[in-house]
């Protein structure tokens, strides 16, 4: 996530944006979903709630939840699911084994 948008995401009107934003809009198409954003907000933050709302839905797809606020693509991708983290974690401390999540992944 580019760092003007994450700003744009994390302000109060970002926020609110988002958190008042139809879950089911993720539905549309991709210019729909936009163009219904564009009725309320300015391009800028259509776009970037457009996004959330997105990766909101295959978050909740893959996960059955919604672990955080915000996401991005790439955070997505290549999170592991808290099941497989649980399970790994507890194979290392069954092994006595210090151990560390030192990842910057999200999950």
């Amino acid at each position: 996530m580019e760092l003007e948008r994450a700003r744009l995401l994390t302000s109060r009107a970002g926020r609110a944006a988002v958190e008042d934003a139809d879950p089911a809009l993720a539905l549309l198409a991709p210019h729909l979903l936009v163009e219904r954003l564009r009725r309320a907000h300015p391009v800028e933050v259509a776009a970037a709630v457009a996004e959330q709302l997105v990766l909101r839905k295959a978050c909740e797809q893959r996960l059955g939840q919604l672990p955080l606020a915000l996401f991005s693509r790439e955070g997505l991708e290549v999170m592991t699911h808290p099941a497989v983290a649980a399970r790994r974690a507890r194979r290392l401390a069954q092994l006595g084994l210090p151990h560390l999540d030192l990842t910057c992944g999200l999950g």
